[in-house]
């Protein structure tokens, strides 16, 4: 079970993760905690990173990260989804609409153009 090796969908992927990474930066920054927002902003993009390369399936296992745990593709996808959805709509949350919903359009695109993927994570 290969999946789609198409570098435009690729780079598309890439430049969706690191949306989210930027997305999560934002929110943190515009939580009313005080200094700690800070802190928050450079903290929960390296959480959101640990947590997306923690887990990992076997289908996306191009290359095994030191520290992985192998999960079912459901899972994977699962959490996917609420990682890039979720930070499109935390943005819709804190008064960012537009760029909310270009990273939730984005993210369904993205899963839209690469169905072949989507059918090998939910196979495994």
């Amino acid at each position: 079970m290969r999946q789609s090796q198409n570098v435009f969908n690729k780079i598309f992927r890439f430049l969706i993760i690191i949306s989210m990474y930027l997305a999560t930066s934002i929110i943190s920054l515009n939580l009313e905690i005080g200094f700690f927002r800070f802190l928050l902003t450079l903290l929960a993009p390296l959480i959101t990173l640990g947590i997306w390369t923690s887990f990992i399936s076997r289908v996306d296992a191009e290359f095994k990260p030191p520290f992985t745990t192998y999960i079912s593709g459901k899972l994977r996808l699962a959490l996917e989804l609420v990682l890039l959805i979720g930070s499109g709509i935390s943005l819709i949350l804190i008064g960012i609409e537009v760029y909310g919903v270009v990273l939730i359009l984005a993210t369904l695109l993205h899963y839209f153009l690469s169905i072949d993927r989507i059918q090998n994570l939910l196979e495994e």
